[in-house]
């Protein structure tokens, strides 16, 4: 049985630089002089400002490899449009993890404005001794299955669940970065590329795709993927990442294209139109989580499947 479910949702949608000169040449004499001391002003303030982004996101790299233990809150948002029609997807996951021995408590809730009432879905990931027990419920019906820790199923469930191991990577792939807000005097804004391999990666690791119906990604060539923006914010002092944001909007209309194209003119399919697939995600309780005991009924469902 697949541990990763398949929830099906409908969607939906949703500088000017002015410089003037005297004419003097005395007056122009020293304008050039005073001139070129603040060019050499301006490069030097851009430099500090280039080693002051690098210093934090090295401060964040090194952070990020030694969390023990983290919870992320993640929204997804987005709006697609289908014959002048919008509809919209929200979906709030709230995760603990630790890492050893592993623990992960995941639940998800989502909200569509198709189809009436909500989709909730939740799983623990308990590791006892070599064996890692999962236990989840879909519609109030709960599921068990264990594994060994060598399992590449362990694998696979780690790639989805651990969003900080993804953010990592993610972390470590940025181009083009720069501070666009110190919001305190700890806490900064960070804007950056990532190219269309990270993005690719990123999608298919945390199957961001699954939440609008889709159970595989195309291959990686079979889309036209660009590099895309994303948003950091940061403590400076610590390296703790604090908010990670981007919108995939771009990427899923890829995957929408490469997909409905395989399908023939004829079946009725309609164009979909990605408006907006904004990825949120808040991390917090860095080094300090705390297991919950997991319910009763979940424990129950496994030990009737053991004996």
């Amino acid at each position: 049985m697949s541990l990763l479910k398949k929830i099906l949702i409908i969607f939906g949608i949703l500088v000017t630089i002015i410089f003037s000169t005297s004419c003097n040449k005395n007056k122009d004499d020293k304008n050039n002089s005073n001139s070129l001391n603040n060019e050499s002003n301006t490069e030097i303030e851009d430099d500090d400002t280039n080693e002051t982004v690098d210093k934090i996101l090295d401060k964040a790299k090194a952070n990020i490899k030694n969390v023990k233990s983290y919870t992320s809150k993640i929204n997804i948002e987005g709006v697609l449009e289908s014959e002048g029609i919008e509809s919209s997807i929200n979906i709030d996951i709230d995760k603990d993890f630790i890492y050893e021995p592993l623990y992960i408590k995941s639940q998800l809730y989502s909200n569509e404005n198709i189809q009436a009432g909500e989709h909730n879905y939740s799983v623990y990931i308990v590791q006892e001794d070599d064996i890692v027990n999962v236990y989840d419920n879909v519609a109030d019906y709960w599921q068990y299955e264990s594994y060994n820790i060598s399992d590449n199923e362990v694998n696979t469930i780690l790639n989805f669940e651990d969003v900080n191991k993804n953010i990592e990577k993610v972390l470590l792939s940025i181009e083009e970065a720069e501070i666009e807000e110190n919001i305190t005097n700890d806490i900064v804004k960070i804007k950056a590329n990532i190219p269309k391999e990270t993005v690719y990666e990123f999608l298919g690791n945390l199957r961001l795709f699954t939440y609008i119906g889709f159970s595989t990604i195309p291959t990686k060539d079979s889309l036209n993927l660009e590099p895309t923006e994303v948003i950091f914010t940061i403590n400076k002092n610590t390296g703790e990442i604090k908010e990670f944001i981007c919108d995939f909007k771009y990427a899923l209309q890829s995957i929408i294209d490469n997909i409905t194209s395989s399908i023939a003119n004829n079946s009725g399919v309609v164009k979909l139109i990605s408006k907006k697939y904004n990825l949120n995600i808040i991390m917090s309780n860095y080094n300090s989580v705390e297991k919950s005991d997991i319910p009763d009924e979940a424990k129950n469902i496994s030990k009737d499947i053991i004996n």
